[in-house]
């Protein structure tokens, strides 16, 4: 079990009001997390789940923006509501199932549960005002709050460099109609909400492509100087002379570069990426059944074992654990191993790839979990 597992099980609750219970329709509560403060009407189940995601959320947005050098050194707060009607009453968007606003990130259950995608998108606003505030350029800052929206949770951690195929197909249907914006547009805007859905999904969709671009294009040419650049926009330096020294001048060569390898793009380029995070999320729930105890003869114990109710030992959302096991019976081949730190869940697929689940241990802590690819 992680720290932060075992701080989420013994969640410190502060009732507002006497005599109120966890999850009593309309009463909020404040739950405290290793990087969040909840308030919430909604069931603990519900608290535990959604505590659990926040904070692998907040190490994702640490990891993926170490340039900012910078640190949160307050509990960011969320609220969390058990109506769509609670969450517009005090003040939630019309237009999103998640909001930043007043330096709090504001949500509510749809159907029993939370939207993440929004939730990760609205998040890291929350996120980037606290470490590095009013510093970094508006196109960057949707750009990065699309790119995490498109995370996917494993349960210790997430997967991202999403590509969605209906997304992309998106994109290249606005390069089709020659309707992205000029760099030089993108780069000057400081808003890019419109009240037309349309206009307001292709705003998005361009500031999204630009950031994934420089993050991952051209197998990850420019990342070390994108990350130069955000650490310099994140130091006070301006933004334009920034980008002149990381990337140069000649902004319509980038543009044409940009979307030239989006053009090219397979129709589903990123496959690879929901495997891994299939491999990573079952590593989790291996990783937690062998901290307490749990050991297994091979893969097929294994699975037999994570398929029977209450067998798996572990502290997560039966749902994530589910979802892994049904897109796993769509990969073969699996196998248990032993590596030099301990058992590791490996898959070949049938193009040759493989996928190696490892983590590490302290004890019954989980350090780490994560996966290589050969």
């Amino acid at each position: 079990m992680s720290a932060w597992t075992r701080r989420v099980a013994v969640l410190v609750a502060v009732l507002v009001g006497a005599g109120v219970c966890p999850g009593q329709a309309g009463k909020m509560v404040r739950y405290k997390t290793p990087g969040y403060v909840i308030y919430t009407d909604v069931d603990i189940a519900i608290v535990r789940e959604v505590s659990a995601q926040l904070t692998a959320m907040l190490k994702m947005y640490q990891e993926e923006t170490k340039a900012f050098e910078g640190k949160v050194r307050t509990r960011l707060r969320v609220t969390l509501y058990r109506s769509r009607e609670d969450y517009r009453y005090a003040g939630g968007s019309k237009y999103f199932k998640a909001c930043y606003r007043g330096k709090k990130l504001l949500t509510y259950l749809e159907k029993g549960r939370v939207d993440w995608s929004i939730v990760q998108c609205m998040g890291y606003f929350q996120y980037q005002d606290a470490v590095v505030p009013g510093k970094v350029p508006a196109w960057v800052s949707v750009g990065l709050a699309e790119y995490f929206a498109l995370g996917i949770w494993t349960g210790d951690g997430f997967v991202t460099g999403v590509i969605p195929p209906g997304r992309l197909k998106r994109v290249k249907q606005t390069l089709s109609a020659y309707r992205m914006r000029p760099m030089s547009d993108m780069m000057s805007s400081r808003n890019f909400f419109d009240e037309d859905p349309a206009v307001r999904i292709r705003n998005y969709d361009q500031t999204w492509a630009m950031v994934h671009y420089l993050m991952h294009g051209e197998d990850g040419k420019y990342k070390k100087r994108f990350s130069a650049f955000l650490y310099g926009v994140s130091h006070g330096k301006n933004a334009e002379k920034m980008w002149t020294v990381c990337f140069g001048n000649d902004l319509s060569g980038f543009h044409r570069a940009c979307w030239g390898w989006w053009a090219g793009l397979s129709p589903d380029p990123t496959p690879d990426k929901t495997v891994e995070a299939t491999v990573q999320t079952l590593t989790s729930f291996l990783a937690r059944a062998e901290s307490m105890g749990q050991k297994f003869a091979d893969v097929k114990e294994f699975f037999k074992t994570a398929w029977t109710e209450g067998g798996l030992k572990y502290q997560l959302p039966n749902a994530l654990l589910t979802k892994a096991l049904g897109d796993a019976e769509q990969l073969s081949e699996w196998s248990l191993q032993q590596g030099k730190k301990g058992s590791e869940l490996v898959l070949k697929t049938k193009d040759g790839k493989v996928f190696r689940g490892k983590f590490e241990l302290a004890g019954k802590k989980i350090v780490k979990v994560w996966t290589d690819r050969e």
